[in-house]
């Protein structure tokens, strides 16, 4: 009686280890295979150097968020800057600045961050008061 409750036990536990190996193996397929699908973003910048008028400004920013592969476009009239979001595999900054100035016919540069910015900024809140900041703190005490 023993012996065949063991039996019955170890084959049970084979067959839900079996079963969750499966499925945790279909899992990870179907999400590398969605994360080969999915659009990748970045951020780019254009300083302008001069003062443009109000209808120009407006064309610029109409006009690049028309530019197939950008999906969006600021223009921040105080500071003279346009930021814009688009896909890299579509179209590259480089691109979107000839086309702008092209357009647009100002003076305009590509604002790229320099070594000191890129290292000073982090996307994560590091605030002592946050759950990764706690986090952090303690991995790094220890």
């Amino acid at each position: 009686m023993k012996n065949q409750n063991l039996k019955r036990t170890l084959r049970f536990s084979l067959i839900l280890f079996v079963g969750l190996l499966v499925s945790l193996a279909i899992h990870l397929f179907l999400i590398q295979k969605s994360k080969e699908n999915q659009k990748v973003f970045a951020m780019g910048r254009i300083d302008f150097k001069a003062q443009t008028s109000q209808e120009n400004l407006n064309g610029i920013r109409e006009y690049t968020a028309s530019i197939n592969g950008i999906n969006n476009a600021i223009y921040n009239s105080q500071e003279r800057i346009l930021v814009f979001i688009y896909e890299p595999k579509i179209v590259d900054a480089e691109m979107v600045l000839r086309k702008v100035k092209h357009h647009s016919k100002a003076v305009a540069t590509r604002y790229i961050s320099s070594e000191t910015e890129l290292k000073s900024g982090c996307p994560v809140d590091l605030n002592k008061f946050s759950f990764i900041g706690k986090a952090i703190a303690f991995l790094s005490s220890n």
